[in-house]
């Protein structure tokens, strides 16, 4: 399965959407654990300016890795930390690049390997400048493996 996390509405394509939109192939609320989706079923994930509305993004985190299977691919876009526009109210987070590398394994020390859920490997990642209507426009967008 590929799987558009808070992507509003049915895509016409092979993707499925899960998000509170009533018109989603996947009706839930993302803030509600666990998703409505089996262990190991998703290939490849996608998710654009979702993650900083979220009230726990590491728990999202791991649920998206519950979901995906050995070396899946999860694309996510987030505003970049840098631009204050992005830190409206309904903005819960934002994230610096170096949150995505800590959840790797490998980023953790010895003693406390246990308590890392998750093992999403940074493989890509894309800092996107530049200007949308009036606005100057910060993107941070990474690419992730679930190593399992």
């Amino acid at each position: 399965m590929k799987l558009d996390i808070g992507g509003g509405k049915k895509r016409n394509d092979d993707w499925k959407t899960i998000d509170i939109n009533k018109d989603a192939n996947i009706v839930h609320n993302l803030d509600e654990f666990p998703w409505p989706i089996k262990d190991k079923s998703c290939d490849e994930m996608y998710s654009s300016h979702t993650l900083e509305h979220l009230k726990e993004p590491l728990q999202a985190m791991e649920e998206a890795y519950r979901i995906a299977k050995h070396g899946a691919i999860f694309h996510i876009k987030i505003p970049w930390w840098k631009y204050d526009l992005f830190s409206s109210p309904e903005h819960r987070h934002l994230f610096r690049p170096e949150w995505f590398h800590k959840l790797e394994i490998s980023a953790w020390s010895e003693s406390m390997k246990h308590l890392c859920k998750v093992n999403w490997i940074v493989i890509r990642e894309n800092k996107i400048r530049g200007k949308r209507n009036k606005f100057k426009i910060y993107e941070f967008e990474v690419w992730l493996r679930a190593d399992k």
